[in-house]
């Protein structure tokens, strides 16, 4: 007997969080989130124990110390929300007398500034809807019309270092104020097309910091300031810090060329310094604490001890890596890991990263939750000296490696761990349980094997997964000759009997994760758990807008002669609280699993990714990426 079941529940859902948009915010405050889709974080101190736990990474830095790559650094490290470590390391100069660089040392970060100051300045007003990535910079600056090829460079093109923008010669010999370098940079020649190709060059960002200036009425540092680093609560970072923190400042080059003295205090980048020190490519000083609050405000997508900077949406869209030039490897303002770079052969795929001239960079992993500061002052005495180039992937790889051996919630590499691409469909889908629009046929299909061992089960299951702009469906197909089933009421013990089930956890940071059930005689069973430790903790809730449906080819009696039952799921995204951001933005990871239990004729448990004993392994769970491509 052929029967079709169909099911939309009617109940009302227990509200467990509502994800607020960020709406457009005037320029004289941030914004405060009562709610968000992170955890709403402060970083907490973990750092005892550093010296044992960062023992090879701390022989790393202080090796290069010995080799004369940088007189002094500190280097800072968290993960999942503690800073796991803070050390100084080394002095202040080369000097006999040098006092050694205090664990609060503020450095100048020289090219830093671009990402940790000016792109998050640009960030925020794109997220005010008061810069537009596509629009001419001749909107903004109507100064740079003029010269042949400017009115086809974009803002996306400064952020993005392809503008095509080049210089006939060093700006700060031909200038010796602010108004005549921006006058230099407003009639700089071209080299090529913009999008043609990366060229990393500073005049992109100053004129990005002289952009944030003309829509705002604020100099960068004092739109910084309001919007970023006093919310933040990042009182060591500044532009032109103060005569009183010199001994807290270590010393950069002698510069016998500008200055004629050795640069302490000041911005050490030339340019810079002759527009006052303060510019979009370079000029502030901060410390490696100050700058691990600003990279878990980054982990946390945009908020940080209720502080809303950015939205997560807002971050992920500069996160991501552009697609002109082909090749490159820049996001919006920040660079990303690709192999050979600074960060090492360990650096993840997602992460972004940046480094400073003055011996400074950057690395924020949200794979694995994590990020690294590391200052140096490596042009003490001289730029010259370049062993910095070996010594961050040195350093970055020893830190890497002992997070990955000491963190038991790392996400697994790659090889070790399923990964399923999601398909968008603009079609819509009807959740009848028959898996028959031309969408689910054009879906790569994942077979289920067995949980204890990952060994091919003689009984094939087939899963898979869809997305759209409300909901992540989730189809499955099992062969099953004695198809049996007695409970019909939801939330019933559906996993004593036969049963496919689907577990989500949208943000791996978190311990939380959603467990779906569904049963041939199309009863559902949908929880919220808060995390796994034993009794496992379901919260008590009913979606109100998931659907699902079954449709079965046989019966439900436990009787052979059946030929299969197919299930299908439509989780709506406004369910999952904890994703980064939803609905889901192409590249976006969550972890999953999929599960089958099957009792005649033949007991058999079935897994995408095997799990052992327990299904309720989160580190475990396969991983889907959301992708750009249609299932067509």
């Amino acid at each position: 007997m052929r029967k079709s079941l169909w099911f939309f529940s009617p109940l009302i859902a227990l509200i467990l969080v509502s994800a607020n948009a960020v709406q457009p915010q005037s320029i004289s405050s941030p914004g405060t989130a009562a709610s968000a889709t992170h955890p709403v974080k402060r970083l907490a101190d973990d750092t005892k124990g550093e010296d044992e736990r960062f023992a090879g990474a701390f022989q790393e830095v202080q090796k290069w110390i010995g080799m004369k790559a940088f007189p002094g650094a500190v280097l800072a490290v968290g993960q999942h929300g503690k800073l796991l470590a803070w050390k100084p390391f080394g002095k202040m100069d080369y000097s006999p007398d040098a006092e050694p660089v205090p664990k609060n040392a503020i450095f100048d970060l020289a090219s830093l500034t671009k990402v940790t100051a000016t792109t998050t300045a640009a960030e925020i007003l794109y997220d005010r809807k008061l810069l537009d990535l596509d629009a001419p910079v001749t909107r903004y600056i109507p100064e740079f019309a003029g010269t042949p090829g400017h009115d086809q460079i974009l803002v996306r093109n400064l952020l993005s270092h392809n503008s095509g923008l080049n210089s006939p010669g060093v700006l700060w010999t031909r200038a010796r104020d602010r108004q005549a370098i921006m006058h230099l940079v407003y009639t700089l020649p071209t080299d090529f097309k913009p999008g043609e190709r990366m060229q990393y060059r500073d005049y992109n960002f100053i004129l990005m910091g002289e952009i944030v200036y003309r829509i705002t009425g604020q100099r960068l540092d004092q739109f910084l300031k309001k919007n970023v680093f006093e919310p933040l609560k990042m009182k060591d970072t500044e532009f032109n810090p103060s005569p009183k923190l010199l001994k807290r400042i270590p010393p950069t080059e002698q510069d016998d060329v500008l200055r004629h003295e050795l640069v302490h205090g000041v911005v050490h980048d030339e340019n810079a310094f002759l527009m006052g020190g303060v510019s979009g490519h370079a000029g502030l000083f901060s410390s490696a604490h100050d700058l691990a609050i600003l990279a878990q405000m980054y982990l946390n997508g945009g908020i940080y001890n209720g502080k809303r900077i950015v939205s997560a949406e807002t971050l992920q869209l500069f996160m991501q890596r552009q697609s002109s030039p082909p090749s490159t490897s820049r996001a919006l303002g920040w660079d990303t890991s690709v192999k050979g770079s600074f960060a090492g052969n360990l650096a993840s795929p997602h992460a972004i990263l940046h480094t400073g001239f003055t011996g400074t960079s950057i690395y924020i992993d949200p794979d694995r939750d994590a990020f690294i500061i590391l200052l140096t002052n490596r042009v003490n005495p001289t730029r010259r000296n370049n062993l910095i180039a070996k010594a961050r992937p040195a350093i970055h790889t020893a830190v890497l490696e002992t997070l990955d051996g000491t963190n038991l919630q790392a996400a697994a590499q790659p090889s070790s761990r399923p990964t399923y691409e999601v398909k968008r469909t603009d079609d819509p889908i009807v959740v009848d349980g028959k898996l028959d629009e031309p969408a689910w046929s054009n879906a790569p299909a994942i077979t289920l094997v067995n949980n204890s061992d990952g060994s091919a089960s003689p009984i094939r299951t087939e899963c898979k997964l869809l997305y759209d702009a409300k909901f992540i469906y989730f189809g499955f197909r099992d062969e099953d000759k004695n198809i049996w089933a007695t409970m019909t009421k939801r939330d019933a013990h559906l996993w004593e009997e036969e049963v496919d089930e689907v577990f989500v956890q949208a943000d791996s940071r978190q311990t939380s994760y959603i467990e779906l059930e569904i049963n041939p005689l199309g009863a559902i069973f949908d929880a919220f758990l808060l995390d796994v430790l034993k009794p496992l903790h379901y919260e008590s809730w009913n979606s109100e807008k998931l659907k699902w449906a079954v449709h079965v080819d046989g019966t439900v009696d436990g009787q052979p002669g059946d030929t299969e039952w197919t299930a299908e799921i439509a989780l709506p995204f406004e369910d999952v609280v904890p994703a980064p951001h939803t609905p889901p933005l192409p590249g976006d990871r969550w972890r999953v699993n999929l599960y089958r239990i099957e009792k005649l004729p033949v007991p058999a448990k079935l897994a995408w990714s095997p799990t052992g004993k327990d299904f309720h392994v989160p580190a475990k769970f396969g991983e889907i990426v959301f992708s750009e491509r249609k299932a067509l």
